[in-house]
């Protein structure tokens, strides 16, 4: 059948009028469809947690009522662990160690490194600036040459 055929088909139909007891369950389903969450404010009849938080946010509201029962549980065990954390923690426990201060070897590995990090990024032909001195003191060597004092 083409499209234009059940067009021309429909039209040659008269309407016929709805029965009366059809009317009644009609209009209290178009009743039951106009409490949908998209107006809980507007409905005096909606529950009150729904009137509520559609004050803040209709969309809460939207996102909320499939199953606000499971949405209340699942705060409510938020608030017990967050209880139970706040009530297992020492009171003068500190929240961080504080760290230790580096090392001086610790220093200079990262001031070598810093360094090198600068000679990498230098554009080539430009001189390097002399070295800074060492943090760490050098170590003498076994096989340092001895003074020798002339007097």
């Amino acid at each position: 059948m083409k499209p234009d055929d059940l067009e021309s088909q429909l039209k040659r139909q008269r309407l016929r009028p709805l029965p009366p007891e059809w009317r009644g369950p009609i209009l209290e389903a178009a009743r039951r469809a106009g409490e949908s969450p998209a107006a809980p404010a507007a409905n005096p009849r909606a529950p009150l947690w729904r009137r509520l938080l559609s004050a803040f946010s209709p969309e809460a509201a939207l996102v909320l009522w499939p199953s606000p029962g499971a949405w209340a549980v699942l705060a409510a065990v938020w608030v017990a662990l967050l209880g139970l954390h706040l009530a297992i923690r020492e009171p003068g426990e500190p929240q961080t160690a504080a760290a230790a201060p580096p090392s001086p070897l610790f220093l200079a590995a990262r001031a070598r490194q810093q360094r090198l990090l600068a000679e990498f990024r230098r554009p080539r032909g430009e001189v390097a600036p002399p070295d800074a001195p060492s943090l760490v003191p050098p170590r003498p060597h076994s096989q340092a040459a001895r003074e020798i004092r002339l007097t």
